[in-house]
């Protein structure tokens, strides 16, 4: 949680991506492995989810080393009181 955003990642410990890749990966119709089935269509698709929710999607990647995946999302406080 940072002020009113919360932050959702997932890291990994795997190859890591180019920066090459981390400038396609949210492209649709984009995959960067060929040999792995799909359509290329996943990460364009949470990434318009989101900032249409008002976050952010993005990657934290370093070659040999892992990523990171994250999004953001404001937090909003309802101030309707609930009732027992």
């Amino acid at each position: 949680l940072e002020g009113n955003v919360i932050r959702f990642w997932v890291r990994d410990n795997g190859l890591g991506l180019s920066i090459d890749a981390m400038n396609k990966l949210f492209t649709p119709f984009t995959r960067l492995h060929k040999t792995s089935e799909g359509h290329g269509l996943g990460l364009s698709i949470v990434e318009r989810i989101v900032e249409k929710l008002g976050g952010k999607v993005g990657v934290e990647s370093q070659v040999g080393v892992g990523s990171v995946f994250y999004f953001t999302l404001n937090q909003y406080i309802s101030t309707k009181r609930i009732r027992n």
